[in-house]
């Protein structure tokens, strides 16, 4: 059993996490409406923090936990009902990113190296000895004590 303490803070703690969901439903709210509308990102740090990655040209994505159980029904209706919310917003079309150089290079490498790899493949079935050597490998058990 929790010590009456750890009650206070699991319910404290419910709590805040209660008011910044509040939060971000409400600026979810806020960027499904019209263009005008102030959208609240201070109203929690939560909201704060994710302000750049729900403004702008970005996209929405929703995970949903939701319960068969009788019990969890309403929890599972708020879910729901906060995933329709997040359907109705359009921050704008998102773009996708072209390949950076780095990006380009690793490719040309995986592309290098899968040649070597086919090129190899095909030396050992020319080769006579049937492939490549077998190594030992070590017991389990060796070394333990």
């Amino acid at each position: 059993m929790l010590p009456q303490n750890s009650f206070f803070f699991v319910n404290l703690v419910s709590k805040a996490i209660n008011k910044s969901l509040s939060s971000l439903g409400d600026v979810i709210a806020a960027l499904g409406a019209k263009k005008g509308t102030h959208v609240p990102y201070r109203n929690s740090k939560l909201t704060f923090l994710l302000q750049d990655s729900l403004s702008g040209n970005s996209k929405v994505l929703m995970f949903c936990n939701v319960s068969p159980a009788s019990y969890n029904m309403s929890e599972t209706l708020c879910t729901l009902n906060f995933a329709a919310r997040c359907r109705n917003v359009e921050l704008g079309a998102a773009k996708k990113g072209g390949d950076s150089a780095e990006i380009k290079k690793l490719k040309v490498t995986i592309s290098k190296l899968q040649e070597q790899i086919a090129a190899a493949g095909g030396a050992a079935a020319e080769d006579d000895s049937g492939g490549a050597e077998e190594v030992e490998k070590p017991s389990p058990t060796k070394g333990k004590r």
